[in-house]
């Protein structure tokens, strides 16, 4: 399976479970601060959103630095604990980093952040880079985060496979131009969200198999 292709994975609802703890803190930083709790409708809504962002729908404007601080200490102490990375994810990324298959996570979350939960799970070393997000960078749908990793890489766009549980993963894959897009059922959206990806799958041995087949197909394209 060893390929020039290379894999671009969301984090949250993709390679980990986070979609509750996730809620719970934000409507836990926002009861914190006096304000009303998120609907479960905003919250999909907000998926792969910035952190400055959700938290404008409820406050004030002075008060978001000190809330997405208070809310990103609260997640690592009281949340990260009780996430649990997704059954056979480690399993894949490990396999694949013994076949030579580049891997990069591509989130919302802060870049820091990000790869301090992928560590946490002893999933950092099975991947080559993260792109988080930073003030001034751009977030999916839009491709920038994309292009980053595959300028990082030293890779091609089109040698690139987009995985994602939500439709910002599968329309930044599309906006960049990547060979495929897979959305995934286990995260946050449902199978209507995630319509326009060119796979959709339930479990993570159904992925792994479309990797592989979309990998070998790629590489006997090239060879002719």
């Amino acid at each position: 399976m060893n390929s020039s292709m290379i894999l671009l994975f969301d984090l949250d609802g993709t390679l980990i479970d986070s979609k509750k703890l996730i809620s719970h803190a934000l409507n836990h930083t926002l009861e914190k601060f006096g304000y009303r709790r998120l609907t479960e409708e905003e919250i999909i809504n907000t998926i792969n959103t910035p952190l400055r962002e959700i938290f404008a729908i409820r406050a004030k404007k002075e008060e978001i630095p000190k809330m997405r601080e208070f809310y990103r200490r609260y997640y690592l102490e009281e949340c990260l604990p009780k996430t649990k990375v997704i059954p056979g994810i480690p399993e894949l990324l490990k396999e694949l980093k013994e076949n030579k298959i580049k891997t990069a996570v591509i989130t919302t979350r802060n870049e820091k952040m990000a790869e301090y939960i992928l560590e946490h799970f002893n999933l950092i070393n099975y991947v080559d880079t993260v792109v988080g997000h930073l003030d001034g960078r751009k977030i999916k749908p839009d491709p920038e985060p994309l292009f980053i990793a595959i300028e990082r890489l030293k890779g091609k766009i089109d040698n690139s496979i987009m995985i994602g549980d939500s439709p910002v993963d599968i329309e930044a894959g599309l906006h960049a131009r990547c060979y495929s897009t897979i959305g995934v059922l286990w995260g946050f959206a449902s199978i209507e969200m995630l319509k326009k990806a060119h796979f959709i799958v339930d479990n993570v041995a159904d992925l792994s198999n479309i990797l592989t087949e979309l990998i070998n197909k790629k590489n006997t394209s090239i060879l002719e």
